[in-house]
């Protein structure tokens, strides 16, 4: 949702380098890989749907669901393609397929914040989404175009400009400026953890940095490279991909404040984001529910 920069063939060296090294402990997420949901946590991991076609996916732990987008190429030219997305909505707690919802378009992105889940931008593509697709219930928070906030919505960080382009950062109501102005921001370059404590933020062309609500920003070393979709949680541990020149993914990339490099502990995975053990046995759960073999 914004334009990226290159990442640099020394960068991408480093990053598979690490691919060898010890994985970190207790890590609990989702991600996608070859357009289906992963989940690895417990030292296990495993896989989730059997379809072949998620383009994205969200959870919301708090209402205990799965969102997933799968899309249908309906005509196709020599330079462009529609296509009709299906938004799926999955109640954890029963197993049940609850809500599909049909967007002729490209609003094909789905995201986990404010406790709920979301379209990451309105069909206008001039704002955040604002309706939580599980209740229904509209979230706003003007004067932010673009934003993102705590489960119990209290804390909300974001932009008040368009969704990519130079300026600042802002956290609160009314909006305090949080972070320095970021050259080529865009909404998929920052987040929230669900409590609300922690911000993670970066751009192609700076470091990626936690926030905290009382001290000044803790930064990787330098700037990582093409990174986005990033998720980070209480701890302020994050998650975040990194891609290839050629539009491949090196993987997913684990980073917290203190080392200067991120660890990639997911190869070729795409969409990270972090979620309990609890949910990751609703998730196994379910999938065992649908006759699906999970992957070892």
């Amino acid at each position: 949702m914004g334009e990226r920069s290159i990442l640099a063939p020394a960068l991408i060296a480093c990053c598979l380098a690490q691919l060898g090294a010890a994985q970190p402990e207790n890590l609990c997420y989702a991600f996608l890989r070859s357009k289906d949901v992963h989940v690895t946590c417990g030292g296990k991991s495993d896989q989730i749907t059997h379809r072949g076609n998620v383009d994205q996916f969200a959870i919301s732990e708090e209402q205990a669901y799965l969102g997933f987008v799968t899309s249908l190429i309906t005509m196709r030219t020599a330079t462009a393609a529609d296509a009709v997305y299906t938004t799926s909505l999955v109640d954890l707690g029963s197993g049940k397929l609850v809500q599909k919802t049909e967007q002729v378009g490209d609003v094909n992105h789905v995201v986990s914040t404010c406790g709920g889940i979301f379209r990451a931008f309105d069909p206008t593509r001039d704002r955040s989404g604002t309706v939580d697709l599980i209740t229904g219930a509209r979230v706003e928070m003007p004067p932010y175009r673009w934003f993102v906030c705590s489960s119990d919505r209290k804390v909300v960080f974001g932009s008040l400009g368009p969704l990519s382009g130079e300026g600042g950062l802002y956290e609160g109501m009314p909006p305090v400026s949080r972070a320095p102005a970021l050259p080529r921001y865009n909404a998929y370059s920052y987040n929230i953890s669900p409590d609300g404590s922690k911000i993670a933020y970066e751009t192609g062309s700076s470091p990626l940095c936690v926030l905290t609500s009382s001290a000044p920003p803790q930064c990787a070393g330098e700037a990582l490279g093409e990174t986005f979709k990033l998720s980070v949680n209480n701890a302020g541990e994050v998650l975040i991909v990194e891609r290839d020149p050629k539009g491949g993914y090196v993987g997913i990339g684990f980073w917290k404040p203190g080392p200067k490099s991120l660890q990639i502990v997911e190869p070729h995975g795409d969409a990270p984001q972090w979620i309990s053990p609890a949910t990751a046995d609703l998730l196994r759960n379910w999938s065992a529910q649908q006759g699906e073999k999970s992957a070892k």
